[in-house]
């Protein structure tokens, strides 16, 4: 059972390299959220699978950016590389790419201003590929 605090949180910070988050409410509420840290080296060859990675930061308000890598080894060139935004439920509430995509590393700014606070997925499919993550936004 996932509980929705996002109407009883009062601050959230996060250390300066993003990996640790804490979030401080009302009723004792303290959650903390930790990740590893993304780099990337411009000089690196593409990876051979796809990556999607946390977006960052995350939480957010309004805005969060999303990073993924399209292999270079891909094997189904003719499909689109979808990263599409859903709400808890399952509803589609952005898609952020729908088109081909060469290899390469990508990153997408989601600026969410017109969605509610709440928890939301993000689905990155190409072919038979087909990853998710959560993302958190609070307002």
């Amino acid at each position: 059972m996932e509980v929705d605090y996002s109407n009883h949180l009062i601050a959230v910070d996060f250390t300066t390299d993003g990996t640790v988050g804490v979030a401080v409410g009302q009723m004792g509420i303290a959650l903390k959220h930790e990740t590893s840290p993304v780099s990337v080296n411009e000089n690196e060859t593409i990876q051979n699978e796809f990556v999607l990675y946390q977006n960052y930061p995350n939480p957010f308000n309004p805005t969060t950016k999303i990073k993924f890598v399209v292999p270079s080894n891909i094997t189904n060139k003719t499909s689109n590389t979808k990263l599409i935004v859903y709400d808890i439920l399952g509803k589609e509430m952005a898609t952020l790419i729908n088109e081909h995509k060469l290899p390469g590393i990508y990153e997408v700014e989601f600026n969410a201003s017109e969605l509610a606070s709440g928890v939301y997925l993000y689905k990155l499919e190409h072919g038979e590929f087909s990853q998710i993550r959560k993302l958190m936004l609070l307002r």
